[in-house]
């Protein structure tokens, strides 16, 4: 997709060039973040059975035009959408960056950032939503006051920042973190106004993920008087990530302080980490950022994005006419026999036979079935072609050479448009030989992906990491009287950690600490 430019929402939002109102709350809040009011002539936050999966489907079928085709306006919104979550998912060392339209207030500070007729708080409510604990949810309406805040007082010239923190045995236990896509990497967002430009101002976000930061590291940062915020900022529960994030109406810093965006922030909170290990595998994360060319990741994830767009659009069109269309259909076809169990039989309730034709009903529990999948094979197939050593680890290699050819097989038929036949065939080949992988892949918003693995498959790093195991009976740990938590290495010593603290080997062996 070339030259891509976001143009104000349709007119039946608003009329470009005018203010959006800004008298009277985003919406008033019922009750802990879960049900919410849109103020008076705003767009349904979510629909009633919404789920994030879909969500970029429900965006293209409220834009829809009456000739099938879509406002290019919101193609543009989904691909920039696709784009960040290709980055997310697939490329460990991409710095993503999301633009949105910046309404300045008449008067004073603040004003409205608009995408497809939500202002950030409303699409803030909506992000929330998908939330399905109540400790993730928590999560989520800290989130809301972020966007409420910034929307309230972003001026040009100075970023505000988020640190979201993975979660830590004081948030949540590990299956919800993980269920969640919140048990791994730390989330570091910069936002700042774009004004420079003689067209519409611009609200933009960048947003990199980063593992192995100790909690520890950002409440000794935010203590330090010295630090890159000029100021000591106290963390509420030094054990939580959620209290590390309340503290985002503290981050304020001039734009100029920040010459890598949130790079910088990881980069500051290095030396604020003890553990040696920790701080050594940080500052490896440092330098391969540094090193990889961001331009180019944008490059890379961008023939994906476009892709996936496309298949949103057959996914929509599925959906309105009540059937699976050919792509659909050909797509559930070229994965038969690598669904779960559970998957599959849905697919089979779906299924309907005609004169020995097979097509599909199609429903939101199929579409977020295939909606799944498709995620898991572009990030997957991404991640192989940009040497994510994480993802290219679960797949055999000969499996991997397999991937690199057809996919190189697949875009090079893009690029001369090849008969779509040909493509189709090729595409199919490589779904069916990622999914006998049953890779788990992904990363930020969207969470991780095992579309075509079991639930419980195999201990993890992340769950070393926590210093428990999904298959234990219990995923707090065991705790002594002091609430530190209790381990024993493979060798039988025993070892002791607080909440967050990474230890992955014993302090008198060095064997690999298990959980007690």
């Amino acid at each position: 997709m070339e030259a891509l430019e976001q143009k104000p929402p349709a007119l039946a939002e608003y009329q470009p060039g005018l203010v959006p109102d800004f008298m009277g709350p985003d919406f008033t809040v019922i009750s802990g973040g879960g049900e919410s009011t849109p103020h008076a002539g705003s767009l349904e936050l979510v629909a009633p059975n919404e789920s994030r999966l879909l969500g970029d489907v429900d965006d293209l079928a409220r834009y829809r035009l009456g000739d099938g085709s879509y406002e290019p306006h919101a193609e543009v919104s989904v691909w920039q959408s696709k784009v960040t979550a290709v980055q997310e998912g697939a490329m460990p060392n991409a710095i993503s960056n999301v633009e949105h339209l910046w309404f300045a207030r008449p008067e004073g500070t603040g004003g409205r950032i608009m995408n497809l007729g939500r202002t950030a708080v409303e699409t803030a409510m909506r992000g929330s939503m998908y939330y399905k604990s109540p400790e993730t949810q928590a999560r989520g309406d800290v989130e809301v006051e972020q966007a409420r805040h910034q929307e309230n007082t972003l001026r040009p010239g100075y970023a505000q920042i988020m640190i979201s923190p993975r979660m830590t045995l004081k948030d949540a236990t590990l299956e919800v973190a993980k269920a969640e896509g919140l048990a791994e990497t730390d989330s570091i967002q910069v936002g700042w106004l774009d004004t420079k430009s003689d067209e519409q101002p611009k609200a933009v976000t960048n947003c990199l993920l980063a593992p192995d930061v100790p909690i520890q590291a950002w409440v000794k940062m935010f203590a330090d008087e010295d630090n890159i915020f000029g100021k000591s900022i106290t963390v509420e529960d030094p054990e939580s990530a959620l209290s590390v994030m309340k503290c985002f109406n503290e981050l304020e810093v001039p734009v100029d302080k920040l010459p890598e965006g949130p790079l910088t922030i990881l980069a500051e909170v290095v030396s604020y980490i003890e553990d040696p290990i920790a701080r050594q595998k940080v500052t490896d994360h440092v330098g391969t950022f540094r090193k990889s060319d961001q331009q180019e990741l944008k490059e890379l994830a961008t023939g994906p994005a476009k892709r996936w767009v496309k298949f949103d659009k057959s996914t929509e069109q599925s959906l309105r006419k009540g059937y699976a269309n050919d792509e659909i259909r050909g797509f559930i076809d070229s994965l038969d026999g690598s669904w779960n169990d559970e998957d599959q039989e849905t697919v089979e309730r779906h299924k309907i036979v005609d004169n020995s034709s097979v097509g599909y009903l199609m429903t939101r529990e199929l579409a977020e079935i295939v909606q799944k999948a498709e995620e898991n094979l572009i990030l997957t197939t991404t991640a192989v072609m940009v040497k994510n050593e994480k993802v290219i680890a679960q797949i055999e290699p000969e499996v991997v050479k397999i991937i690199r050819a057809r996919e190189t097989a697949v875009q090079q038929a893009q690029m001369a448009n090849a008969q779509i036949h040909f493509y189709e065939i090729n595409q199919h080949n490589i779904n069916r030989t990622i999914a006998s992988q049953k890779v788990r892949v992904g990363g930020g918003c969207n969470g991780e992906n095992n579309a075509f693995g079991n639930s419980t498959q195999g201990e993890t790093e992340v769950e070393m990491s926590w210093g428990v195991s999904l298959n234990s009976s219990s995923t707090r740990g065991r705790r002594d009287r002091r609430g530190l938590l209790k381990f024993k290495c493979q060798n039988g010593h025993p070892n002791t950690r607080d909440y967050g603290e990474l230890i992955e080997n014993c302090t008198t062996c060095g064997k690999r600490v298990k959980c007690k």
